[in-house]
């Protein structure tokens, strides 16, 4: 749950991972696919 998150961890997962998974096109796009999975669990508990 959201609620367990510290502040900095709403913006760590932001970028998190993408550095990581540059090598492999599919990691990419599942790591975007995680990405908008957290915004928008983000904005429907904000």
């Amino acid at each position: 749950p959201l609620d367990t998150w510290s502040e900095n961890e709403f913006e760590l997962n932001k970028t998190y991972a993408f550095d990581t998974v540059a090598f492999s096109s599919w990691l990419t796009e599942l790591r975007e696919v995680i990405l908008e999975d957290t915004m928008k669990k983000i904005e429907s508990e904000s």
